[in-house]
């Protein structure tokens, strides 16, 4: 169980990958490096750009993903870690 977990992610997909959804314990915040990312927060889609930061609070319905035909990198940074790394080993293969 660790304090933070910290990933740094390339979307090429487009679109949703997976449902909204509520982290009770964690919060999760994105500095994108390049393209744009698009977020759902408070029943609204918004968008970040390269440069730019976004926190999407715990216990708040939200989503995360690319819209774009460009990839969107980023660093994601989940606090607390909890189990992610484990959740993303798994996902991941």
């Amino acid at each position: 169980m660790g304090e933070r977990v910290t990933l740094k992610v390339t979307l090429k997909s487009k679109g949703q990958t997976v449902d909204d959804h509520i982290h009770i314990l964690q919060e999760e915040s994105f500095k994108i490096l390049s393209g744009r990312m698009t977020y759902f927060l408070d029943g609204k889609q918004n968008h970040v750009n390269a440069g730019e930061e976004v926190v999407l609070p715990k216990n708040k319905a939200h989503n995360h993903y690319n819209m774009d035909d460009e990839p969107a990198e980023y660093i994601q940074t989940i606090i607390p870690g909890i189990d992610v790394d484990f959740f993303w080993r798994i996902y991941s293969e």
